[in-house]
């Protein structure tokens, strides 16, 4: 699955076109153009609380399943955690899970940003969950953010 680590300054539409280049794709499909405009506007959202852009996923999921990431966290920095689908899609959960499996973090309702301030510096799950698509496959896109 594609990954994309890029400058903080970068917004999430340039990460995605970036993605579609490194897929040899001339543009975004317009599902991962609809995920781009949601993570666009939480990623204006969080800046006002002085969250920065860090890192972005793309990723195409069969309806009612869903992926994971490692991610390691420092101790003591706010971290916001973001997720977005396309039109085809209902619901997307998010959960953030410390080494031991404790759940530290996770999306309620339809709220799709998780904000997690580890204790201490480690290796961190992060896990999405498709839980509503009308079609065989949806576009689910993950950002993460700190400050």
């Amino acid at each position: 699955m594609p990954r994309i680590f890029s400058p903080k300054s970068l917004i999430v539409a340039v990460l995605f076109l970036t993605l579609a280049a490194g897929t040899g794709h001339a543009a975004l499909t317009q599902w991962q153009a609809q995920v781009a405009s949601q993570l666009n506007a939480m990623s204006t959202a969080l800046a006002a609380y002085g969250f920065v852009l860090s890192d972005a996923d793309c990723v195409q999921l069969r309806r009612k399943s869903g992926f994971e990431r490692q991610v390691t966290l420092a101790a003591g920095v706010d971290y916001a955690f973001a997720i977005a689908c396309d039109h085809d899609c209902s619901r997307a959960t998010l959960n953030v899970y410390d080494e031991n499996g404790h759940a530290v973090g996770e999306s309620f309702g339809n709220s799709p940003i998780v904000v997690v301030t580890p204790r201490w510096t480690g290796p961190f799950r992060l896990t999405a969950n498709l839980a509503g698509c009308w079609e065989v496959t949806c576009e689910v896109g993950v950002a993460l953010f700190r400050r």
